[in-house]
């Protein structure tokens, strides 16, 4: 994922409530994390529903570590095997 920002040149923010001049430049990055944690939040509601049949409520931390994440997916480590196929 390529994200590139820049400013727009010679334009000062002359609202009355801004502070040091400053433009929302902090406002696309927190977006696209909590895009990226509410993706991750689906996907193991996906997972749960695929694998164990349930749909209650859980709760997932931030940050969603990969531990976190298979916790909440209802894995165990029997589930996490490999199997060979020829």
């Amino acid at each position: 994922l390529k994200f590139n920002i820049s400013m727009l040149a010679n334009s000062p923010n002359t609202a009355p409530v801004a502070v040091l001049n400053s433009k929302a430049s902090g406002e696309p990055p927190m977006q696209l994390a909590s895009a990226m944690f509410l993706a991750v939040r689906s996907a193991v509601a996906a997972a749960r529903k695929s694998l164990a049949g349930n749909t209650d409520w859980f709760t997932l931390p931030i940050p969603a570590t990969p531990e976190a994440i298979r916790s909440a997916c209802l894995l165990d480590d029997a589930n996490l095997s490999l199997t060979a196929t020829s």
